[in-house]
């Protein structure tokens, strides 16, 4: 399988033809319906050493935000399918945090292959024009799709694996 048959958006995104649908949604479903999705995808892998933890820091029991539901959902799918092929034992870690003002902070934690600096530079600094794709054409796609949705994807790498996170605003609020 290619990465334009796995990563169908890339044609779309180069050519600046997605267009975003917001709707109110719960974060807190979105964020089961993912854990399911990774633990399926640790199965499928034979990745039975990998656990999954969802990390809920907001100042709501419940949380809806005003976003792309959809868009969102691939971002994040994008970073977990990253986070299952680099990590062999340990966990993945997904997560949000709401801010004081109008933002929600994603975060995508693993415990796999350190990426190095250099390599991190090379991926950002593809263009939708200039596309080389490597071992990660994951992360463009994600950033992409961030960037479109107003946020920027940043990405911390050490001996012990990566975070990825990305912000953006969407007005964060309780469900009552």
């Amino acid at each position: 399988m290619t990465w334009q048959d796995q990563f169908p958006d890339v044609s779309k995104i180069i050519k600046e033809q997605i267009t975003l649908h917001s709707e109110t949604f719960c974060i807190d479903e979105l964020m089961d319906e993912l854990y399911i999705y990774t633990m399926r995808q640790l199965q499928n892998h034979d990745k039975l050493d990998v656990g999954v933890e969802i990390l809920n820091h907001s100042d709501f029991e419940k949380c809806r935000i005003f976003a792309d539901r959809m868009c969102l959902r691939q971002i994040l799918v994008l970073l977990l399918i990253h986070a299952v092929k680099s990590t062999e034992s340990g966990c993945i870690f997904l997560g949000f945090q709401t801010v004081k003002t109008n933002r929600i902070k994603f975060y995508v934690e693993d415990m796999g292959d350190y990426i190095p600096e250099n390599q991190l530079q090379q991926i950002f600094r593809q263009s939708k024009h200039n596309v080389q794709y490597d071992k990660h054409p994951e992360l463009f796609v994600s950033r992409e799709l961030i960037q479109l949705m107003g946020g920027k994807l940043n990405i911390k790498s050490s001996g012990t694996g990566a975070i990825f996170s990305f912000s953006f605003a969407c007005n964060p609020c309780e469900i009552t």
